[in-house]
């Protein structure tokens, strides 16, 4: 589901705003204003990152849904990136932002978050080797970041369309339209600030001097800690370099004669686009990787003599927390409520029952005080 797959991404990105509040925490406790600084900087970063970011792919889902009408399963669309390439160029903008490849704008709010990881390294300080798992946290949610996307725009936007709504998706032309004009807004923002973070140090140093109030530590700013001026240079010439490319690209093919011939279809003369990849053969191997938690299901195809019936196989993987944790915890309440089900017997006089043994119940537990509050009773204690 295309946004189920953007829920989970946010699930993701708190984690690791939730990692930077954490070498915070540790750097504040240890008396270390730079790890304090780097993580506070790599936890303001990716919210105000995250915040452009998801804004930029649910809006773009919110289109691509409006353009095949309604078709959200991946397994059901492709080929939009030529029907269309603006809302897929957005989207692949996003997604190739949020995984945290430069030159874009989440680069620099996970770096932050590595350097503060591998700055806790110290073997002197308690809390240095726990702090120290940011490092590769960081890099596992990195890597299963940049495979969920590479299925989301690669099975959702590239190859041939695999449905009626996707062959016919469309798009407003002009960029002025309402529809793409946010997509196209965010996603320069995006490019942005992976351009010039700096433009956001002022917001990481008010943070911390707020997170440092109180404390005789004085924390450096962030330019200090970190070389946003080299990051935003390289990241300029990254972005120069690639556009150069492209350049000469289309320059190349413009000279070249096109010639249309078939290609070697390894064996089949008349591919269709169910012999493409689809979203579960692409993510099949994390999957079993995860399987032990993930516990997929799998139905596999009968077959009998020498001429079966038409069979099928199946797999699902299921969530975790929704379909088992979530029902098991809510099965065991509704067998508690059933059991207490009793006292709702839907009698007058039952109520009223219970109305003046709760009144009575309170009256004993406050009559030690009424008591002692009599002159001629005295001090009574409560039992």
């Amino acid at each position: 589901d295309l946004t189920r797959v953007l829920a989970y991404s946010t699930v993701e990105n708190v984690g690791l705003i939730l990692l930077g509040l954490g070498l915070a925490v540790v750097g504040r406790a240890q008396g270390d204003a730079s790890l304090v600084v780097l993580g506070l900087g790599g936890a303001v970063l990716h919210s105000v990152n995250h915040a452009v970011l998801k804004g930029l792919l649910f809006l773009g889902a919110g289109a691509t849904l409006h353009a095949t009408h309604g078709a959200r399963d991946l397994d059901r669309l492709g080929g939009l990136l030529r029907r269309i390439p603006r809302t897929a160029t957005t989207m692949l903008i996003g997604a190739a932002a949020i995984t945290g490849l430069p030159p874009l704008s989440a680069f620099a709010s996970e770096l932050c978050l590595m350097r503060g990881g591998l700055g806790a390294l110290d073997a002197h300080r308690s809390g240095g080797a726990l702090a120290a798992l940011v490092v590769p946290l960081v890099g596992l949610v990195a890597a299963l970041a940049l495979a969920a996307f590479v299925r989301l725009v690669g099975i959702g936007y590239l190859g041939e369309p695999r449905s009626t709504p996707a062959r016919h998706a469309h798009e407003p032309e002009r960029l002025t339209h309402p529809l793409l004009a946010p997509l196209v807004g965010l996603a320069g923002l995006a490019v942005l600030l992976g351009l010039a973070p700096i433009l956001l140090a002022p917001l990481v140093d008010v943070s911390v001097g707020a997170f440092l109030a109180g404390t005789p530590l004085v924390a450096p700013r962030l330019i200090d800690v970190v070389p946003l001026g080299w990051l935003s240079l390289a990241a300029v010439a990254l972005f120069a370099l690639v556009a150069l490319g492209w350049s000469a690209l289309e320059h190349r093919l413009m000279q070249v004669t096109v010639r249309s011939a078939p290609t070697w279809g390894c064996a089949y003369h008349a591919p269709t686009p169910r012999m493409q990849y689809t979203a579960t053969s692409l993510s099949q191997l994390i999957a079993d990787l995860f399987s032990g938690v993930l516990r997929p299901r799998t139905q596999a195809p009968v077959v009998h003599g020498l001429h079966p019936q038409p069979t099928h196989f199946a797999t699902h993987v299921g969530d975790p927390i929704l379909d088992r944790a979530v029902p098991s915890v809510w099965h065991g309440v509704e067998r508690l409520l059933f059991r207490v089900r009793v006292l709702q017997q839907g009698r007058v006089q039952g109520y009223i029952l219970y109305v003046l043994v709760c009144a009575l119940v309170l009256l004993l537990w406050e009559l030690p005080d009424v008591l002692a509050d009599l002159p001629f009773i005295g001090d009574v204690s409560r039992p």
